[in-house]
């Protein structure tokens, strides 16, 4: 990459790849710089990527306000066992409603939905950090569901390592 990206944006355009191209001997250009590659941090069991649990809470969070006036509305319409807190299997059962939660279509073979299992995994990881910290309890109730889906940025929670 290094022989090509002449302008170290990290990214090959046009002009760079064909320059290389013709450039016909690109050992005569010299041997490129090292450069630092960036690797974005990762949290979870899953290690997943800090920008799709953001992209997560972003998604999930407009797609609740959408359907519902308040979070807590959708909290209640989530909540099938009407025991006042979600479990894991509630929240991703919603996510598949939404069309949120990928899956194989069954008629076409193609992917469907737009969080992994593991995003989605990690997110509710970050859910029951907030109730682990509270109450012991692995359920997560609305506040603390909320909390999470409200906040400006997941991680400035600090409950994922």
């Amino acid at each position: 990459m290094a022989y090509c990206d002449e302008n170290n944006d990290d990214e090959i355009n046009y002009n760079e790849l064909a320059g290389l191209i013709m450039a016909g001997d690109i050992l005569a250009r010299g041997v490129p710089e090292k450069r630092e590659i960036k690797q974005e941090k990762r949290v979870g069991r899953a290690q997943v990527p800090v920008s799709q649990l953001r992209k997560a809470q972003k998604l999930i969070s407009e797609r609740l306000l959408t359907k519902f006036d308040s979070v807590r509305e959708a909290l209640r319409f989530i909540d099938t066992d009407g025991s006042g807190s979600i479990s894991r299997d509630e929240v991703k059962e919603m996510l598949s409603r939404f069309n949120l939660l990928e899956y194989t279509d069954f008629y076409t073979g193609q992917r469907r939905g737009e969080l992994s299992e593991d995003v989605v995994d990690t997110f509710l990881e970050a859910c029951e950090q907030i109730s682990i910290a509270s109450d012991a309890d692995v359920r997560i109730d609305a506040d603390e569901f909320t909390k999470v889906l409200m906040a400006e940025d997941i991680m400035e929670l600090n409950v994922m390592k």
